[in-house]
């Protein structure tokens, strides 16, 4: 007997619109890096494209004009590559890009139909080399997570001249950030130096309130799915490999968690989800804001991860 219920998403196939609601006619770039080539509000679309050296974004509306075609408008943002983008959770026309020319800029988009800035809001130094990701924090319109080739930083964009904070450095590249729902942690993943394939490897993505989901592809596509109280072992595991052409998973101890929409609280029912993956190096946390406050909380270390806590 099979241990393991048989997900009803099982044989589930994904609903492509019509062709009269895809936004075509759009060129994107074939961008190596390790953050996101796409992003979307409730309002634009702005991508990579392979002009000026990568360094140029294509925007435009998530609806389309009153003929029913789409404009596409061009942002010229960056001096070298955009490594990673992400809309404001607070102004949909608010955009933070950075770049392997070692800025991270804030762009206050226009409709495509109107001319881009000329310039951006704000940009930021931080000197650590060139710059692979870029997050807005989920519940504080001013922070920033920004990662270099090894270390998180956070930063205030009321104070640009210095990082708000330096997290612990990890030991190869950056490959991924994730803000918990509420912003008290911040998770991250790095490559691992004993399993190095091109630009495979971890990723880390907070699941729903203390869970944390990884993936890693240079260990057969394994699914880990952890405690971010108790860091010691992950819960479970589900490993998704091929076989022949088909595609085979297995699954070892693993519990059920709720994933679902942090803006409409809409998820699956506790049956539905059962994933889990092996972090070869991850950090959670994020000082307090306030004033003096930063300084007095002290990173520890939890077999590859790191967190920040209250003194």
């Amino acid at each position: 007997m099979n241990r393991f219920k048989t997900s009803k998403f099982k044989n589930t196939t994904p609903k492509i619109a019509k062709k009269d609601g895809w936004i075509c006619n759009i060129r994107g770039g074939n961008i190596q890096s390790q953050g996101n080539h796409i992003a979307a509000s409730s309002e634009l679309v702005a991508f990579n494209t392979d002009q000026a050296g990568g360094g140029m974004l294509g925007v435009t509306s998530l609806n389309p004009d009153a003929d029913g075609k789409w404009t596409v408008s061009q942002l010229p943002c960056h001096g070298d590559v955009v490594t990673d983008l992400a809309f404001s959770p607070f102004e949909d026309t608010l955009l933070a890009t950075c770049s392997a020319d070692e800025t991270v800029k804030l762009w206050r988009l226009c409709r495509p139909e109107d001319e881009q800035p000329g310039g951006p809001e704000l940009t930021l130094s931080p000197g650590q080399g060139p710059l692979e990701l870029v997050l807005f924090h989920p519940t504080s319109s001013g922070l920033l997570a920004v990662g270099t080739s090894q270390t998180p930083l956070l930063w205030d964009t009321s104070r640009p001249d210095v990082p708000l904070a330096v997290l612990e450095q990890h030991s190869d590249k950056l490959l991924s950030l994730s803000w918990k729902q509420d912003g008290s942690l911040l998770a991250s993943s790095c490559m691992s130096a004993k399993t190095m394939q091109g630009n495979k490897g971890m990723r880390v993505l907070w699941a729903r309130e203390d869970y944390l989901l990884t993936v890693d592809m240079n260990r057969g596509r394994e699914v880990r799915l952890w405690d971010s109280r108790k860091l010691g072992s992950s819960l479970g595991s589900v490993f998704i490999g091929e076989s022949g052409g088909a595609r085979e998973a297995t699954a070892a101890g693993v519990p059920s968690v709720s994933i679902g929409d942090p803006d409409t609280e809409r998820c699956p029912g506790p049956d539905e989800t059962g994933v889990s993956g092996g972090l070869d190096s991850a950090s959670a946390g994020i000082p307090d804001t306030r004033d003096g406050a930063a300084d007095a909380r002290q990173p520890v270390q939890r077999k590859g991860f790191q967190a920040f806590e209250e003194p």
